[in-house]
């Protein structure tokens, strides 16, 4: 059957419609195609009253907003069954749902955000575009891969236009940023402009792997302050309760030696994956090692690997562990795959 008015063209295999209830049902290969949104489902529930539209089976919907200069950011989503409530601006997925949001850069190269969860929530008020995501969520893009029991997503859309957003990780998260690991019992990352600031409270641990001597420098406190500029982390600010152990390079970028120091504030400074600089405050204590009289650091409760966690503090072994950074693309190839069992949809 073929449905078709101003706003939509609605097609399905078979439908009924209630009109004491003002509640349509179309079963089998259900097809909606509006002017910026598209839906695949098996079946959708519509009640025209109240505007809430009920999705079952396998779920596919696609969004599109264009900006003022006429770029196109594509919203796909894929899930198990979708919820919507036009007139509150709320919806939800369930059964696994994957979120897929395609947005071109400056440069015309297209930045792809993935979130994988249990539930995916959505809310839409004036300008501001909230998902909640929950229950095992992962999270990954060119810049970060991250996971967490739960996670806050905002946005701002003005005239098409995202001028600033926010992430918020709860519960154990765990984030990648190139080549640094970090841990936290919350993490927020704000996004405005070319800088990008990441705050981890409390508990924060930081892991930076430098690439040239193949050892893990290292950082931990209550709280942490991060500050990336063009997608590079340029500055980590910890405080208080603050710890590190970093390493040396001499002239020829050679193991030069390693020093262990705390106070009640450390400041790191980072060109690529290089320590440039560090700066120690307020009741500090340390120690220097050469070369060749560097300790083996203990690795209790903190490992590189995939599903560990750094509660107890204490500091990893200096030598990488590759497995982070193998479990982070194996996170895309996750999403790719289609782990939670649903069919792969084209994009």
């Amino acid at each position: 059957m073929r449905l078709a008015d101003s706003a939509a063209v609605l097609t399905s295999q078979r439908g009924v419609y209630w009109s004491d209830e003002k509640r349509a049902e179309f079963y089998g290969n259900v097809r909606l195609t509006g002017e910026n949104r598209y839906l695949e489902a098996d079946t959708v529930v519509y009640f025209r009253d109240t505007e809430v539209a009920l999705a079952q089976g396998r779920v596919f919907i696609e969004q599109q907003d264009t900006s003022e200069d006429g770029t196109v950011t594509r919203t796909l989503l894929f899930g198990r069954q979708a919820f919507n409530n036009e007139q509150t601006g709320y919806s939800r997925m369930t059964g696994r749902p994957l979120l897929v949001l395609l947005r071109p850069d400056s440069t015309g190269r297209v930045d792809t955000l993935l979130v994988r969860a249990g539930q995916l929530h959505f809310t839409r008020q004036d300008s501001l575009r909230r998902l909640v995501a929950v229950d095992s969520v992962q999270l990954w893009q060119k810049r970060l891969a991250a996971r967490a029991d739960s996670l806050v997503y905002d946005r701002i859309v003005q005239d098409g236009e995202v001028v600033w957003e926010e992430v918020r990780l709860f519960g154990d998260p765990i984030a990648w940023f190139e080549e640094t690991q970090v841990f936290g019992d919350t993490l927020w990352l704000h996004g405005s402009g070319e800088r990008d600031t990441l705050r981890v409270f409390p508990n924060a641990f930081v892991v930076q792997r430098d690439t040239v001597l193949d050892r893990l420098q290292q950082l931990k406190g209550r709280r942490l302050v991060g500050y990336f500029e063009q997608d590079s982390l340029r500055q980590l600010v910890v405080a208080p309760n603050a710890e590190a152990i970093y390493y040396l390079r001499d002239r020829n970028d050679s193991l030069r030696g390693a020093v262990r120091v705390s106070g009640d504030k450390i400041t790191f400074w980072f060109a690529g994956d290089r320590v440039r600089r560090v700066r120690v405050q307020g009741g500090v204590q340390g120690v220097q090692y050469d070369r060749d009289r560097i300790p083996e650091l203990p690795a209790r409760g903190l490992s590189l690997g995939a599903g560990t966690s750094a509660r107890s503090g204490r500091f990893a072994s200096g030598k990488l562990d590759p497995a982070a950074a193998a479990h982070r693309t194996g996170m895309a190839a996750a999403f790719a795959a289609g782990d939670a069992g649903l069919e792969p949809y084209r994009l």
